[in-house]
This record gives C-alpha cells, structure tokens and sequence, in this order.
C-alpha cells in the first residue's frame, strides 16, 4: 500500500501547539521588554531595542495576526519603559496622543513588514528570505518610529526626548536613524536565520503550517505498507 494521506499530507493543523508557541513567543517578547535586554543604553540615542527581533521570528513561524499581538506587546513594553513613562507624563493630552501613535504603529507594522517579505521571498533561499524579512522589519521600526517622533510629534518633541537643542535634532534623528538602523538590523539578521533553521529542522514550521515534515514524508513514501 502506498502513502496514507490522511496520515502524513496535510496533517491537521494543532491549534494546542500552536498557541504553545504563541505563548512561548509571547513571553520571549515581554522577558526582554521589562528586562534591560531588550531596550540597552547604547549608542547616539542611548538606546537600541532588540524588541523587533521575537516579533520578527513569532510573524514568520505563526502570521500575521499573531505577529499583531506580538507587536502590541512590543508597544506596551515601549510605553511602560523609563523614557516612554518620563515622555508621556511631560506632555499634555494633545501631545500624549501623537506620543501613542508613535510608540505603537511602527511596532504593529514590524510582523506585517517583515511576514510580507518573507512571503513575497518564500522561492528564494530560506536564509536569504528570513535575513531580507528581518532587515526589512527591524528597519520599518527605526525609520517609522524615529520619523513619526519629527514629524508627528514634532521637532521640540523630538528634542525634548533626544535632550537637544531643537536646532539640531533633524541631524540627531538622521544619526541615530543610520547607526541604531544598521546594528539592530545587522542584530535582527544575526538571530533569525539561524532561529528560524532551527524551527525548520525541528519541524516546527511544518507543523504550524499543516504538513509532516520532509523526513517524515520521505519515510512514508518509501514504506512498503
């Protein structure tokens, strides 16, 4: 007897496995936006996140929709951080409100960048995928964030958060754009590839999308019952 379908191609989607991962990912994302590990007092700004990263990873393994909830996540722990306390408590409701559009739009908008690119790239290499998708997610983070901080909440803003004079906070975001942009996206390909190999040769993406993994399929193909 050949290859039993309804055994190995599709397996059924596991909607338990699949919220423990969600559930993994999702206190990944809060373990290091209430630590120092994710948001680190280097560079210009005197800050680099690696938040994008899990969210990154969690919209390429699961969706969009989940890749959402990890990137609200993302803003919250963005809000309840020192800076983003000491911002939204220096200004007024009118100012608050740009404030909150800042913080949380570009990180709802990393999974959808970085899942779009990954799928537009899923015939190309898996690693070159995954590297192009984290690239473009984590800088979808710097220039969405740092340019809503100019232009939405405005140059004194900006440079009150930056602690500037605001003559010269054009060329301080443009600075903190190009190196905080570069290492957190250099940061997000140095983690993904591998983690999302890793996640392919355990079988998880192919158990999250429906289907045995490779070796599995092989087996059955070759079995002679």
């Amino acid at each position: 007897m050949g290859l039993d379908e309804r055994k190995y191609y599709p397996m059924k989607k596991n909607t338990v496995y699949h919220l423990c991962i969600l559930g993994l990912m999702a206190a990944l994302t809060l373990l290091l936006g209430l630590t120092p590990v994710g948001y680190i007092a280097i560079g210009p700004a005197n800050l680099l996140t690696l938040m994008c990263i899990p969210v990154i990873i969690g919209a390429m393994i699961l969706g969009y929709r989940e890749g959402l909830l990890l990137g609200l996540i993302f803003g919250v722990t963005s809000l309840l951080t020192p800076v983003g306390l000491w911002l939204m408590g220096s200004f007024p409701l009118k100012t608050q409100i740009p404030l909150l559009i800042t913080i949380f739009i570009p990180r709802l908008l990393v999974p959808v960048a970085a899942r779009a690119v990954y799928d537009v790239c899923r015939r190309w290499p898996r690693p070159l995928a995954v590297g192009l998708g984290a690239v473009v997610g984590s800088l979808t983070n710097t220039a969405l964030f740092l340019g809503s901080l100019y232009f939405i909440c405005g140059a004194d803003v900006a440079a009150y958060a930056y602690k500037v004079d605001v003559a010269i906070i054009a060329n301080v975001i443009l600075t903190v754009s190009a190196v905080n942009g570069l290492i957190e996206a250099a940061a997000a390909i140095l983690v993904c590839v591998p983690v999302m190999a890793v996640a392919n040769k355990l079988g998880i993406l192919s158990r999250l999308n429906g289907s045995a993994p490779l070796r599995q399929r092989r087996k059955a193909y070759s079995s002679p019952n």
